[in-house]
């Protein structure tokens, strides 16, 4: 998200990226909301919706949320196979 924010206006040009720049601005005000993935729900009033980046924040979020799981369920099995092992 570092990146994003402060990188990503140096890295495009073109009749479409002041749209794109905008997005990254909002990122540089509301940081904290998108690295908890609420930025979508709390302070969207008067914001249209291709300024809000909800695709993206629902991808994350499951990416995320397979990845802990996978991590979580790996870490279970090594538990269970070195008890069983001991046993």
């Amino acid at each position: 998200m570092v990146t994003f924010v402060y990188l990503y206006m140096y890295l495009g040009d073109g009749p479409m990226w002041p749209d794109k720049i905008a997005v990254a601005d909002s990122c540089r005000q509301d940081w904290w909301k998108h690295l908890i993935y609420i930025n979508n729900f709390v302070g969207v009033e008067g914001v249209p919706p291709e300024k809000q980046v909800y695709k993206q924040h629902v991808t994350l979020c499951l990416v995320q949320f397979t990845y802990i799981l996978t991590l979580t369920y790996s870490k279970l099995l090594k538990v269970n196979h070195i008890n069983s092992v001991n046993d």
